[in-house]
């Protein structure tokens, strides 16, 4: 298995989140043991006018008193954005890593360190406990692609939305999906959709246009806003079709 290196981080992402970054420096460089970007930010994928911007703050220690620190900072930061940051002391990550496994992978391959000390360059996932918490996680969208079905008989708008929830958080569990079938696990959503392609042998055109629309790009590819219900109903059924199937891949894997 191997990874792509970390995108340059979008020129937008930087100007966006620096003078957060440099506040944080500022005030808690005794206290932060390493400020990473994470997320779409670091890779091709990020898209100027909906992406939001994440960072991983790495403490020493967890005292209470930080978060109402760093609390008071979203108020001036959360309007430009930035994402309330993800916080953990270097063991949480590290014992962490066997219940989230996606979690740990992505944070493992998508991040970009920006100050102090490097700590996730050799955080370890293990891949049986990756292909479980996939095969779980996958199950459970299906699962909810059918109720969201049911839901929607009243209007494609509503099958719209449910595949624009279902993708939510979904190219982290697609990635995690590559890792425990033994793949290369790239960085940008292309590859992670043509390493799908190749490991199921199912277009992934129907994931494309979901996250399309989580974009904002609803007038592209196959979902268009004028789309009848009719093709509405066929794009929501293959896009369940390949969600259905990566669970069975995975549990294959086994």
């Amino acid at each position: 298995m191997s990874a792509s290196k970390p995108h340059p981080i979008h020129p937008l992402a930087e100007k966006l989140v620096r003078p957060f970054l440099d506040e944080l420096a500022a005030k808690f460089s005794r206290r932060i043991q390493s400020i990473y970007l994470t997320g779409s930010a670091v890779t091709p994928d990020f898209h100027e006018r909906s992406s939001d911007v994440n960072t991983l703050l790495v403490l020493r220690e967890m005292p209470f008193d930080f978060l109402d620190e760093v609390a008071q900072m979203g108020r001036k930061y959360g309007r430009r954005r930035i994402r309330a940051p993800l916080l953990l002391t270097l063991e949480e990550i590290r014992r962490s890593a066997d219940v989230f496994p996606i979690e740990a992978l992505d944070l493992k391959l998508v991040s970009h360190l920006v100050k102090g000390e490097e700590v996730l360059s050799d955080l370890q996932v293990d891949r049986a406990q990756m292909r479980l918490q996939c095969e779980r996680e996958l199950r459970g969208r299906v699962v909810r692609l059918r109720q969201e079905y049911v839901r929607a008989l009243s209007g494609p708008k509503l099958l719209r939305r449910g595949m624009v929830a279902s993708v939510s958080g979904l190219i982290a569990l697609l990635r995690g999906a590559l890792y425990a079938l033994g793949r290369e696990t790239p960085i940008e959503r292309a590859g992670v959709l043509a390493g799908l392609r190749e490991a199921t042998g199912r277009d992934m055109a129907p994931l494309e246009a979901a996250f399309g629309l989580k974009a904002s790009a609803a007038s592209k590819g196959l979902l268009r806003r004028e789309a009848t219900r009719t093709n509405e109903r066929a794009l929501f059924k293959e896009y369940y079709v390949i969600m259905t199937k990566l669970a069975e891949v995975v549990d294959a894997s086994a």
